[in-house]
């Protein structure tokens, strides 16, 4: 079990975009059924579990072709996701 950091795999706009529609959807309220915790209770940030499946922009952030190539590679052609959870740190 581990982290993989590879550098470079999304382009700016998709990350712009990404955090625009995650933000949004925090201070909406669109995701606060899918909070762990109240805000501001866990030390390590506000969890949210699933939060890519209510924005497309997020959930295709996990399919990128470049990415998409490590994780093959790692997980012998059989990628998943597990843990879907947006973490949100530093209000």
């Amino acid at each position: 079990m581990g982290f993989l950091r590879v550098r470079n795999v999304l382009d700016k706009a998709t990350v712009a975009e990404a955090l625009q529609r995650s933000a949004n959807g925090i201070a909406s309220g669109a995701f606060e059924d899918l909070r762990r915790s109240p805000l501001g209770q866990n030390p390590g940030g506000d969890f949210y579990d699933n939060a890519f499946l209510r924005d497309k922009v997020i959930e295709r952030i996990a399919r990128q072709p470049t990415m998409m190539d490590y994780v093959c590679h790692t997980l012998n052609n059989q990628p998943r996701l597990s843990e879907q959870i947006l973490v949100v740190q530093n209000h």
